[in-house]
C-alpha cells in the first residue's frame, strides 16, 4: 500500500491548507489533475480496507499547494450552483500563463483571467465532479 505522505517528500511549511475534495472515482480524479491540471500524486492512491473497493484516497500536489482527493459514493453537488460559487481558491505567481497552460490540455474554463476588484487576476476551473478552482494572482 502506497504511502500517502513518503518519507523523500519535501519538508511542508509550518502552516498550510490541503482541501478535501470528495469525488466518486479516486482514480479518475488523480488523472484528471496530474493529466490536466500538472499535479503529482507522489504517494499514490490509498486503496480501500475491504478488496475490491478500488481508491479511496489521493493527495495530489503542485508547487507548494496539495489537494486531498476522497471518496464519496454519492453525488458531490445535487443541483445547479451558483456561477459565484467556488470550492478552492489557488494563488499563483501568473494566472494567464496557467490559464493557457490548462486550455491547452483540456481544462474546463468556467470564466477566464480577468481583473477583479478585489485585487487579484484570476480564472475558475471546474474538475469532472463539479469542483470549482479560483487560480488567482495579485494584480500589479
Amino acid at each position: 500500500m502506497p504511502l500517502l505522505y513518503p518519507a523523500d517528500m519535501p519538508e511542508l511549511p509550518a502552516w498550510q491548507i490541503g482541501p478535501v475534495l470528495g469525488v466518486r472515482d479516486v482514480k479518475k480524479a488523480v488523472a484528471y489533475y496530474t493529466d490536466i491540471l500538472g499535479f503529482e500524486c507522489p504517494g499514490g492512491i490509498f486503496e480501500g480496507a475491504a478488496p475490491g473497493e478500488g481508491g479511496v484516497y489521493a493527495v495530489v500536489r503542485r508547487q507548494e499547494i496539495e489537494i486531498h482527493l476522497q471518496i464519496r459514493r454519492r453525488d458531490v453537488y445535487a443541483g445547479a450552483r451558483e456561477d459565484i460559487e467556488s470550492d478552492t481558491y489557488v494563488f499563483v505567481e501568473d494566472a494567464d500563463a496557467l490559464c493557457q497552460e490548462f486550455q491547452a490540455k483540456g481544462a474546463v474554463i468556467l470564466r477566464g483571467v480577468q481583473d477583479e476588484p478585489y485585487g487579484l487576476r484570476d480564472f475558475v476551473v471546474e474538475d469532472p465532479e463539479g469542483h470549482r478552482l479560483v487560480f488567482g494572482a495579485p494584480l500589479g
